[in-house]
């Protein structure tokens, strides 16, 4: 959608994925592409399960998963009746053709491609690019070209390395000073963030009793360090 195209120009990520690359290549960017992959609409779980009772065989069958609807993953099968009819595939229910729209007729189901189609979604995939390639030219988008400029790499630099050194400093307050850790890190829960659109992994530190023995957990362990600027002497 457009607002995820619009997102681009003022994302961190087309300034700090461009700075390391410029320090170890040794040249200047002239600025970033990026292309995306369009997934399709995350709405429904799979297996499909009506309302009633959703919870209850939703745990009972171990969870499910949310799928994304794309020509990529989902597949129109028409089941054949060999050797009268063979077996027929199709990437779009929908398509135009001399000008004219047209559709799938009678018969047609979409089904999951890695687990229907024969090969699974590598062989999928290829045979879409073989038979529909402009169906699948469909899930890929490409922005126009980023070029930021010095003042804004300047001005995130600053702001970045600042609140690190905050960080640190705020750590060290927390670990030898006593300070208290709900003052220097509050908690951020505007907008259900906490829970959506999954919930953080880092839940129970906050909200439950895992923040008292975090290691004992067992769901946590302590980060080792793989930066060269961390393990200089």
């Amino acid at each position: 959608n457009h607002f995820w195209v619009k997102q681009w120009p003022y994302d961190m990520q087309t300034i700090s994925e461009v700075l390391p690359v410029e320090a170890e290549r040794g040249v200047k960017l002239g600025g970033v592409l990026i292309e995306g992959l369009v997934k399709g609409r995350k709405s429904i779980l799979y297996p499909r399960w009506g309302n009633e009772d959703f919870q209850r065989r939703r745990e009972a069958a171990g969870g499910s998963n949310w799928y994304h609807s794309n020509v990529l993953t989902w597949a129109w099968r028409k089941v054949g009746s060999p050797p009268l009819e063979e077996e027929q595939w199709a990437a779009r229910y929908e398509w135009e053709e001399d000008g004219r729209k047209r559709r799938l007729g009678k018969g047609w189901q979409r089904v999951p491609a890695w687990r229907d189609y024969p090969g699974g979604i590598k062989a999928w995939v290829e045979w879409v690019l073989a038979n529909d390639p402009a169906a699948a030219e469909g899930c890929f988008v490409t922005i126009p070209p980023i070029l930021r400029d010095e003042h804004e790499i300047e001005e995130w630099k600053q702001a970045t390395v600042e609140q690190e050194i905050r960080i640190k400093e705020d750590c060290a307050r927390v670990k030898f000073a006593g300070q208290p850790l709900a003052v220097l890190f509050p908690k951020h829960t505007a907008n259900g963030n906490c829970v959506r659109p999954s919930e953080c992994p880092y839940l129970d530190l906050c909200w439950g009793v895992g923040g008292d023995d975090p290691l004992g957990t067992g769901r946590y362990q302590r980060r080792v360090p793989n930066h060269p600027q961390e393990l200089a002497p």
